[in-house]
């Protein structure tokens, strides 16, 4: 299991939850596992396509950045998507 959480700019909402893959799971895999929901609701509920940028925090976690149509080279700041493997 790898947990997650997410935070939005300006509101201050949020949430958090857990992606049932292996703790041995491909980074690549896990991020887009728990992306992919995201960029669902993004799209059902606001008719708009997301993108993600990643950036390592620590050995185990890493941040996304999530905006409409994000480039894989822009810079991701130091909030937004933390995941990492529950151990």
């Amino acid at each position: 299991m790898w947990p997650y959480t997410f935070v939005a700019d300006g509101a201050g909402g949020g949430g958090c939850g857990k992606v049932a893959m292996p703790g041995d799971a491909a980074v690549e895999d896990v991020q887009a596992a728990v992306f992919a929901p995201l960029a669902d609701l993004a799209r059902t509920l606001h008719g708009v396509e997301i993108g993600v940028t990643w950036s390592v925090l620590t050995p185990d976690a890493w941040v996304g950045h999530v905006g409409r149509d994000i480039a894989a080279a822009d810079p991701a700041p130091s909030e937004g998507l933390l995941i990492g493997p529950s151990g």
